[in-house]
């Protein structure tokens, strides 16, 4: 018994051993600790803003890409430390089959839905968006939305979408 507990200690030993240690790399973690953010249309959380898309016919989505109106909806900043001067927006959610767009629930199918910059400028869905000045510790930044034709077999029924967003100050 006493043997195999010296070779059991002796194979443990010669195993720790063969272990190599490498110092191969640098990691910088860079930030900035801010006194306050900026209220979300007046408020300092749990947002919810609603965007009306409207109702739709199959036949308008006929071709992959074919778009919907756009429903402009803006994101105002208030109250936002002196320190802030640029701020973005993250919008996640549940990809569409195709990425750029957000998912619908709710039965219908063969559209995603699309946002976009103000200047049309497409946001895919779990990216950022541009950066936006923010003056006089305010700023509003505004963007669009509407459905797009992903590729599938339009089918109709109820067409909703979720994103979440966050504020970002780069």
């Amino acid at each position: 018994m006493f043997n195999k507990a010296i070779i059991a200690a002796a194979m443990l030993s010669a195993l720790s051993f063969n272990v190599a240690q490498a110092a191969d790399g640098t990691i910088n973690f860079t930030g900035k600790i801010l006194a306050s953010t900026c209220d979300i249309n007046g408020e300092a959380s749990d947002v919810k803003i609603e965007v009306p898309l409207g109702t739709h016919l199959p036949t308008e989505f006929a071709t992959t890409g074919n778009k919907s109106f756009n429903v402009p909806f803006s994101i105002d900043l208030t109250e936002c430390d002196d320190s802030i001067k640029n701020a973005q927006v993250k919008f996640t959610g549940t990809a569409d089959t195709n990425p750029q767009l957000i998912a619908v629930t709710g039965g219908a199918v063969g559209v995603g839905v699309g946002l976009y910059e103000e200047d049309g400028t497409q946001i895919a869905i779990n990216t950022t968006s541009a950066t936006k000045p923010v003056t006089a510790k305010a700023a509003t930044l505004k963007y669009s939305a509407n459905y797009v034709a992903n590729g599938e077999a339009v089918e109709p029924g109820d067409a909703n979408a979720t994103a979440d967003f966050s504020i970002e100050y780069p």
